[in-house]
């Protein structure tokens, strides 16, 4: 059921000498070009599909039929929809009210850019049209709606809410703050290299596979487990340092203890040398010729990492958010359908006794500078007129 004061449908009477026929804008726009008479009457119904069809959309709120069958006897006999129709109807699907919502902010703004044929690649506007598009009862109508949903059902819009807190305050301490502690290490070469000068920072061209050798042997199970079980909330990382070309380890930890990420490190790097050690001593690489390694920088913390946090409290609660305006609308939409069909019920049983139908409202006349709000059966260049004399 859709309430439409002023709709497409017309008849334009008028003299032949200087006649504009119902074609000079659109069907609900013509009181900005004559005067218009609007005439009332029982709720109908009338949909035309003509050739070059621009659009066709039904809109309105599911009703219960028998409340209306008095007028439109087609539909005496159908059954009532189902609650399930009803909560579809209610809460909207992607071609109703939710699409409706989003679409209607871009078609106005698309009408005011390029003219109301801009989408099907037709002049902007025909002679005789200005001004903003004609309403259709879009967005606006639905955010006023819901606003009112909100107001009436505010028992229902406060517990979502409080579900949707409680929820968040449950994220925040589900998801921790974490704290990464890291260290480099500078692997240098054998003193038998130095060739007498004494300084090992000229001789680091030769030492990347070995890098790679000893990140391999720490990453290995013997060696990483005993670590690891040490420290099971820290998550422990050791890499070569990709920032520079020289033979650098990377050791890092990450966990929600600050400290305990600070002495995983410390493991890692009390382990380092005596694996670099055995993995020479196993080839016989004599004290001379051994590479050996330095902590070049020590045990560093980073500030505490909240982005897991934050990223699950904005997920968190605007799901909540939305969901609490999604039941609210529903328990709204749900609640006024029964109210609507106790109606029906008594509008059927007054209509029984009294005999008669309900009286024909009275026709209203608009000035003829107000903008018509109607049905949007937006006409294409090639459709006929519904009816000119």
């Amino acid at each position: 059921m859709r309430t439409d004061p002023r709709n497409a449908f017309c008849s334009v009477h008028e003299p032949w000498e200087g006649a504009v026929t119902c074609w000079t804008d659109w069907h609900n726009r013509l009181a900005h070009h004559m005067p218009v008479e609007v005439l009332g009457g029982h709720p109908g119904w009338l949909q035309v599909v003509h050739g070059h069809n621009v659009s066709n959309r039904v809109r309105g709120r599911l009703v219960d039929p028998a409340r209306y069958a008095a007028v439109l006897p087609p539909l005496d006999g159908l059954a009532p929809p189902g609650r399930g129709a009803l909560l579809a109807d209610g809460v909207g699907h992607p071609s109703g009210r939710c699409g409706r919502v989003v679409a209607a902010p871009s078609a106005t703004h698309c009408w005011r850019r390029s003219g109301r044929r801009a989408s099907s690649g037709s002049p902007p506007c025909w002679p005789g049209t200005a001004g903003p598009p004609p309403s259709t009862g879009g967005a606006d109508v639905d955010v006023r709606a819901l606003l009112r949903a909100l107001l009436r059902r505010w028992y229902a819009a406060a517990a979502a809410l409080a579900l949707a807190l409680a929820l968040t305050v449950a994220a925040a301490d589900t998801v921790p703050v974490t704290t990464t502690a890291r260290a480099t290490v500078l692997l240098l070469p054998p003193t038998a290299d130095l060739d007498g000068s004494g300084n090992p920072y000229l001789y680091l061209g030769g030492l990347n596979q070995a890098t790679d050798v000893l990140v391999a042997r720490l990453d290995s199970d013997a060696v990483a487990e005993p670590v690891q079980e040490r420290h099971p909330g820290a998550a422990i990382l050791v890499a070569r340092d990709g920032t520079t070309t020289g033979p650098m380890l990377l050791v890092t930890a990450t966990s929600a203890d600050p400290a305990e990420a600070s002495a995983a490190v410390q493991d890692v790097l009390a382990v380092l040398p005596t694996e670099l050690g055995s993995l020479q001593e196993a080839l016989g690489v004599t004290d001379r010729s051994a590479i050996t390694s330095s902590v070049l920088t020590g045990v560093d913390r980073e500030p505490p990492d909240t982005t897991g946090r934050t990223r699950a409290l904005i997920a968190v609660g605007g799901l909540g958010a939305g969901t609490a305006l999604l039941l609210t609308w529903t328990v709204d939409r749900l609640l006024g359908r029964r109210s609507e069909r106790r109606r029906a019920r008594a509008d059927r049983a007054g209509a029984d006794r009294a005999g008669d139908l309900p009286s024909t409202p009275s026709p209203v006349t608009p000035s003829p500078g107000a903008p018509p709000a109607g049905l949007d059966d937006e006409p294409s260049t090639d459709d006929a007129p519904v009816a000119a004399r």
